[in-house]
């Protein structure tokens, strides 16, 4: 995987999925920064209703990739009828960190997203291996007459 920022609505390769959901699995207690903690007691979000059941089940939309690792990722899921809580995570060795949290009303659309600022597939790439292979397949063929 290419080092950078990926967003699921431009490009979500599997890999980040699975590194996400190992880490979610991976029993790490969650540890909230000040500024998590502060966001809680300005929004009256209870981070007690934070856990790892309610993240599994919530949508990872945001991830960032260092030296083919997630060291970053961003997660939503159903706060309360009128909001779906967001909050950024960062794997640690003892812990896993949040960043930050925050709410988003369940009619946001997301219309905002800058598709630019995030890693795009490249079909360059897998059009010329592609063409390859194909090249081989006939010079294979060609050569077994």
């Amino acid at each position: 995987m290419k080092d950078g920022d990926y967003h699921c609505e431009v490009y979500w390769p599997n890999d980040i999925q699975v590194q996400i959901d190992k880490t979610l699995n991976s029993g790490l207690h969650l540890q909230f920064s000040a500024h998590a903690i502060n966001n809680k007691f300005e929004r009256k979000i209870s981070t007690s209703n934070i856990t790892i059941e309610k993240l599994k089940n919530g949508i990872c939309f945001e991830a960032t990739v260092k030296n083919n690792k997630v060291t970053k990722f961003v997660i939503r899921y159903g706060f309360n009828d009128i909001y779906d809580l967001s909050s950024v995570w960062m794997p640690k060795s003892d812990c896993l960190f949040c960043k930050t949290i925050w709410l988003n009303k369940k009619d946001d659309k997301h219309e905002t997203l800058i598709k630019n600022n995030y890693v795009t597939y490249n079909y360059e790439n897998d059009i010329q291996h592609i063409s390859i292979r194909i090249g081989d397949l006939i010079n294979n063929s060609k050569n077994n007459k």
